[in-house]
């Protein structure tokens, strides 16, 4: 717990800034991305309590974009999504879930700053057993 508490301390005193300028002029290049990680250990009984699973579950997330302004207010890039999902239950079975995804995109900045924009995606899904050839792969299209 003290642990947690000094990690989100440290976090919210960070600040960081990415432009004090609005930018939207033809060959600047806008860069972005995130990250996240969970973990989840979830116990679950039946309503007579006869029988008890578990599992625990860990989710990685990632994207990164990068775009370029191609005339004024208008930007296009391209985008890399990807999805790591395992599950792990109590009689040692493992689960995997694994998303990729390139999606091409173009976006419109309002002069306040707003911006609308619009992808097409297309990559593969994986699920299976972890360690074993996948028992599904998909091609995936993202609008």
């Amino acid at each position: 717990m003290k642990y947690c508490i000094a990690v989100l301390l440290i976090l919210s005193s960070v600040c960081v800034s990415g432009q004090d300028e609005k930018p939207y002029g033809t060959g600047n290049i806008i860069f972005g991305g995130s990250f996240s990680a969970e973990r989840h250990k979830i116990e679950s009984t039946n309503a007579t309590s006869t029988f008890k699973v578990q599992h625990s579950e860990r989710s990685y997330l990632g994207d990164l974009n990068i775009g370029i302004f191609a005339y004024d207010n208008i930007v296009v890039g391209v985008r890399l999504d990807y999805v790591l999902r395992r599950y792990k239950y109590d009689t040692g079975f493992i689960s995997n879930y694994n998303h990729f995804l390139i999606e091409p995109f173009g976006r419109y900045y309002t002069p306040i700053g707003l911006f609308g924009e619009g992808s097409y995606g297309i990559g593969i899904s994986e699920t299976g057993e972890f360690g074993s050839d996948p028992l599904d792969d998909r091609k995936v299209n993202n609008w």
